[in-house]
């Protein structure tokens, strides 16, 4: 045994004689050795300096070895105990033995060795005890320490799975369900235990039109191995109808055997109404786009006319001014007589109105209402003039023309619109 001189031995006997021979032997062997001559002092000693060993008589004339025995068992039982017996004694050592006593030695002990060889046995066995003890001591430490963490463990991802907002569950290959979380109630107004009790009842709320396309994401998630996701509508249990969007995962094990599925349902409801109504607000948008292009083509196709009208007007004037007036100014050029000058004048004149007649009753009816002045500004704007030139040729301060401005819009009832004055002017043609 290795550090012997930190273990203590009680020595309890009444004969002087054994306890002088044992000290002096385990003393030898490097133990502190403490001696008693009865039990009771023995068990006083005990109490209050526990040692690591008692070597022990069986009969003593102030408390014996079974009392001895009987208060280490129920105080300290992993207190080695070593009987030291007479030859005669063979029934009390085995009753001793039955009491707790880890070996025995008969007296007188003729060789000091199988004493020897007795304590280091004990105290190995006393050792290995104690390394067992504190050996199991820590592997309960640790079973109770990995329980409370798979119990917080299993603690936290239940209360995860229990309190999710989405519809969770897990379905075994025959169609067991292993976990499905409380939300179902929310959703389709079902309780969990509805569905634990029928299995079927996963399948009996989709909408019929919605049963064939799921059975047969079902057949093919045994194979697949990966998350399917789709939309369908199911109907609640008070009737309603609802859309729900359902994300389906298949689980293997490491081995590869399938063990069934795990599913998310969500309430969409809201979603897809939010999509029907972008869909028909898509769709009338488009339709009013439609009719707006139509209305576009025909208004384009009255101004192409009209300006093909405009075109033939303006054609017809130049023919017709090359027809009625340059002649007449032709031969003005050779003229000497202010008579005759006068009367080509008035037959220039003449002409000239019934070529622009129609131009002018439109300028007319417009104008209709305008002062002269107002009209003068009028037309200085329809030629393209500024405020300031037009200023200029009717002598008149700029701010004045601006409020003939003001006049004629709002004589043409155009006041308030976002209408340009010489563009509207100018479509009066």
């Amino acid at each position: 045994m290795d550090n012997r001189e930190t273990f203590t031995i009680l020595v309890v006997d009444d004969d002087p004689a054994i306890r002088r021979f044992l000290e002096k032997r385990l003393l030898s062997w490097d133990y502190r050795v403490v001696t008693e001559e009865s039990g009771n002092r023995a068990i006083t000693n005990i109490e209050a300096h526990p040692p690591d060993i008692v070597l022990t008589g069986l009969f003593m004339s102030d408390g014996d070895g079974f009392g001895l025995l009987d208060h280490i068992k129920k105080t300290l039982p992993q207190l080695p105990v070593v009987i030291l017996s007479g030859k005669g004694e063979r029934g009390d050592v085995i009753q001793a033995l039955r009491l707790g006593a880890w070996d025995y030695l008969y007296k007188p002990i003729d060789e000091a060795s199988f004493l020897r060889k007795a304590i280091e046995r004990v105290l190995e066995k006393a050792r290995r005890l104690k390394e067992n003890q504190t050996y199991r001591k820590h592997l309960e430490a640790m079973v109770w320490q990995k329980n409370a963490q798979l119990q917080a463990s299993e603690k936290r991802y239940r209360t995860v799975a229990n309190f999710t907002y989405n519809w969770e569950y897990w379905v075994a290959p025959d169609g067991e369900i292993v976990y499905i979380s409380p939300s179902c109630e929310r959703i389709v107004g079902y309780s969990m235990d509805a569905f634990v009790q029928n299995p079927s009842l996963l399948q009996d709320i989709i909408h019929p039109e919605d049963r064939g396309t799921f059975s047969r994401h079902l057949e093919a998630s045994h194979s697949q191995k990966k998350i399917f996701s789709m939309g369908l509508r199911i109907t609640r249990r008070d009737g309603e109808e609802r859309w729900i969007g359902h994300n389906c995962q298949p689980v293997f094990d490491e081995a590869g055997n399938f063990l069934g599925r795990r599913c998310s349902n969500r309430d969409i409801t809201y979603q897809k109404e939010i999509e029907r109504d972008l869909i028909r607000q898509r769709q009338a948008l488009l339709d009013k786009t439609f009719s707006q292009e139509k209305t576009n083509e025909a208004l384009k196709a009255l101004l192409d006319q009209r300006e093909i009208e405009k075109r033939a007007i303006e054609q017809t004037m130049v023919t017709n001014l090359k027809r009625y007036v340059f002649p007449y100014l032709d031969d003005m050029e050779h003229l000497k007589n202010g008579d005759d000058v006068k009367d080509y004048i008035k037959i220039i004149r003449t002409n000239i109105e019934q070529l622009i007649s129609p131009v002018s009753r439109s300028l007319t009816g417009a104008y209709q209402g305008l002062t002269p002045r107002e009209i003068k500004v009028a037309d200085f704007i329809r030629q393209g003039r500024s405020t300031k030139s037009i200023a200029d040729m009717l002598a008149i301060s700029p701010s004045t023309v601006e409020k003939h401005r003001n006049g004629i819009r709002n004589k043409l009832n155009i006041l308030k619109q976002k209408v340009n004055l010489y563009t509207f002017l100018t479509s009066l043609d």
